[in-house]
C-alpha cells in the first residue's frame, strides 16, 4: 500500500466573517462532482480561538493560510470536528 497524499486541485478559499469574531472559510474543489463541491471551516476568534472542522489533508496548506489571514496560526487553542458515526462502541 503507497503512502502518497492525493492533493485535490481546489480554489483559493474564500473567508467571510458571518458574525462578531466568526469566519467561515469556504474552498471550492470542482474534482470531487461533477459541480464540485464546497468545503467549510469556521474560525472563532477570542481568548482562545478555535478551528472547526480542519477539512481534508490535501487543503490544509489552504485552510492554514487563510486561518493566518485573520490570526496568527499559532495562537489557534482548539481543533474540533463532528462525526456522523459515534468514536467509540458501548456493549
Amino acid at each position: 500500500m503507497s503512502d502518497t497524499t492525493i492533493t485535490p486541485i481546489a480554489f483559493q478559499p474564500a473567508v467571510d466573517e458571518i458574525a462578531d469574531g466568526v469566519f467561515r472559510i469556504s474552498t471550492w474543489v470542482p474534482e470531487v462532482s461533477d459541480s464540485g463541491f464546497t468545503f467549510n471551516q469556521f474560525l472563532l476568534t477570542g481568548d482562545e480561538p478555535l478551528l472547526f472542522h480542519t477539512g481534508m489533508r490535501g487543503l490544509f496548506p489552504l485552510v492554514a493560510e487563510a486561518v493566518s489571514a485573520v490570526i496568527p496560526i499559532e495562537s489557534l487553542r482548539w481543533i474540533s470536528s463532528a462525526t456522523s458515526r459515534p468514536t467509540s462502541r458501548v456493549r
